[in-house]
């Protein structure tokens, strides 16, 4: 039964087990810092293109939605060799991009997350289960329906 197996496979991830850095290299707390509000994890990199397109339609949702749901785009660092915080902050300054970066190092985001591909995105609900998992590049109407998803629970 395939939905039986997706159930599983969210109730697998573990949130509260997400660990990565802000701009600052300070630690983020997952759970502590969600206050209560719903959240979106979206794990991406630089190299690709998916995630490079993608970006700007997270731009326009997030300022549609910031105060009610939480955004965390965190750049996959040591996905490459190349992916460094430089190349990282030419990017977002190239796109002119306002929201927010997060930082995953050495890996433990996207192992939390099981992420083997490009952008990963993943919908928290605010009780900190994953209710929806996107492999790959969304758009906005897609990212928005999730998020009226969340927003009703």
């Amino acid at each position: 039964d395939a939905s039986r197996s997706t159930a599983d496979f969210l109730a697998s991830i573990e949130p509260k087990t997400v660990r990565f850095t802000d701009q600052e290299d300070e630690m983020v707390d997952f759970v502590k810092d969600s206050k209560g509000k719903p959240a979106v994890v979206n794990i991406w990199a630089t190299w690709c293109n998916p995630c490079r397109q993608e970006m700007p339609e997270f731009q326009k949702v997030w300022e549609e939605y910031q105060d009610d749901v939480n955004f965390y785009l965190v750049n996959a660092l040591d996905s490459k060799p190349t992916e460094t915080k430089e190349k990282v902050e030419d990017f977002l300054e190239e796109l002119n991009f306002k929201m927010p970066i997060y930082y995953d190092y050495h890996l433990k985001t996207m192992a939390v997350a099981n992420a083997v591909f490009f952008p990963t995105t993943l919908f928290i609900d605010s009780e900190g289960q994953v209710v929806h998992y996107q492999f790959g590049q969304m758009d906005q109407a897609a990212i928005e329906e999730q998020l009226q998803k969340l927003l009703k629970d």
